[in-house]
């Protein structure tokens, strides 16, 4: 039963085509081109899709063949074993090269590592654990990399990782779950850009998340049931890496 006046979740506007993908400067393998391309077809180019199962539905693959789909991000329900979601990203590229856009799709998924993993394999250790560990900038190194073989052997190029939020206290919803390297933002963005940086030079685009942050959210929140309130000054954020996309928030700014 649909229910019109309840705001979507973060998943049903991904199932609903409704993301669009904000790249930050980015390799010319994942620039997209806008030459001989359409409207509708320029459009495409900035929206990321999602599908249920295990199996890539033929009216995407038309999409894609159409030129009017940037990329598909993948949820663990749309993965049975590396196999299997490899074989659906070669079925993917297949189709986008019977179509009008030179540039390779944008393939990507949440490997943070720790308890937010979309495929089997690493990295195993939290954000969390990271930011504990005797050498926490060499475990984000590793972790960064870890993700992106991972990745880049099973054909995506994009990694909807690593979080970037500063908790505030223990057991926040930062850091209930293992998402936040610390307390500390000096901390959190030196480990951020060392998992950045890792990853990308195995050949995965980076993605730090979220803006403008979630850091400030209480252990009750959820992010995919509704709307986050967040009761703290908004201030402006920056990073000593360069990672290529950023990824919002819907977070409601209250004082």
């Amino acid at each position: 039963m649909e229910h019109p006046d309840r705001p979507l979740t973060r998943r049903e506007a991904l199932r609903a085509g409704l993301t669009v993908a904000a790249l930050a400067p980015a390799p010319a393998a994942l620039a997209r081109p806008w030459t001989g391309l359409t409207p509708e077809q320029q459009a495409g180019q900035c929206v990321i899709f999602s599908y249920s199962g295990s199996t890539v539905p033929p009216a995407l693959l038309a999409q894609i063949e159409a030129g009017t789909a940037a990329g598909v991000i993948f949820f663990a329900d749309n993965v049975t074993s590396l196999d299997q979601i490899a074989a659906a990203t070669r079925r993917l590229e297949v189709a986008r090269k019977a179509g009008p856009v030179p540039a390779p799709l944008l393939l990507m998924t949440d490997q943070e590592g720790g308890r937010v993993r979309r495929l089997p394999g690493g990295p195993v250790g939290s954000q969390k654990e990271i930011g504990q560990a005797s050498d926490p900038a060499a475990a984000a190194a590793r972790a960064g990399t870890e993700a992106g073989r991972l990745l880049t052997g099973v054909g995506m190029n994009v990694n909807l990782a690593p979080v970037l939020d500063v908790h505030r206290t223990e057991g926040d919803f930062a850091d209930r779950l293992g998402r936040s390297y610390s307390t500390d933002p000096a901390v959190c963005g030196r480990l951020g850009a060392a998992f950045v940086t890792a990853q990308q030079r195995a050949g995965v685009a980076a993605t730090v998340k979220h803006f403008p942050g979630l850091g400030a959210a209480g252990p009750d929140e959820n992010t995919d049931l509704r709307p986050v309130t967040l009761r703290s000054p908004c201030r402006s954020c920056g990073a000593s890496t360069n990672p290529r996309t950023l990824r919002r928030s819907r977070p409601a700014f209250g004082s």
